[in-house]
């Protein structure tokens, strides 16, 4: 969850933070040799189906980097690969993500002592909304975090809006999946591994709004 100092740093001050990055942190390097193989980038934004697609797409997991990270490492090859990503409305999505981590620690790693810090103490979503629309402090550090971190930052260049090659909608990933594997090589079954549980509570129109209203660049820019 400490991951949004990389995911900050490198998207506001890439020519600076790349340049550290190549040196110092060589491990960040996100190409991988299925990646040269495939020639593909696909851009795991978080709760969107991601570690489906990429054992559909590379037979391995994945990891929730930004597009402007493969560039500060070798933009010659983010030039030329493809580069795809799947989005979701953003009030889903953040539902989701919640019920998705809320009780899932079962460790003493620094992911579950995030999710017992930060996200069991509340009851429910409705709950977590709340208490972050009581102030702004609240909201902005949610927004920091990598589960709830907005779309467009993913797949994004130097404000250019999306940067990556197409876009596929979560809404529609069952339906119009097969056909996007087949026009470019990929296994046609997603098996859709960590499907999240629906929410059992009911959010209110003023929630719905208060989760628009922050994400509002996603759901202009994707058509939410």
């Amino acid at each position: 969850m400490n991951g949004y100092f990389f995911r900050y740093y490198e998207y506001y001050f890439p020519q600076l933070f790349g340049f550290i990055l190549r040196i110092f942190f060589p491990k960040k390097n996100p190409f991988t040799e299925r990646c040269y193989k495939e020639k593909v980038i696909f851009i795991h934004v978080p709760k969107n189906a991601g570690r489906s697609i990429y054992k559909s797409v590379f037979g391995e997991d994945g990891r929730h980097i930004q597009l402007k990270r493969y560039c500060l490492y070798d933009k010659g090859s983010v030039n030329s690969f493809y580069k795809f990503a799947v989005v979701r409305d953003p009030v889903d999505r953040f539902v989701s993500a919640f019920n998705g981590l809320k009780g899932s620690a079962n460790s003493d790693g620094d992911y579950d002592k995030f999710v017992r810090r930060y996200i069991d103490p509340f009851s429910d979503v409705v709950d977590f909304l709340e208490w972050m629309m009581e102030s702004d402090k609240n909201t902005r550090m949610v927004l920091k975090w990598v589960h709830f971190y907005p779309q467009y930052k993913w797949v994004s260049l130097y404000g250019r809006g999306v940067s990556v090659d197409k876009i596929l909608k979560f809404e529609k990933l069952a339906e119009d999946w097969p056909l996007f594997a087949k026009e470019n090589g990929f296994s046609p079954e997603l098996s859709f591994v960590g499907k999240g549980r629906k929410a059992a509570e009911k959010i209110t129109k003023e929630h719905v709004e208060f989760i628009r209203s922050i994400y509002r660049k996603d759901c202009d820019l994707f058509s939410y």
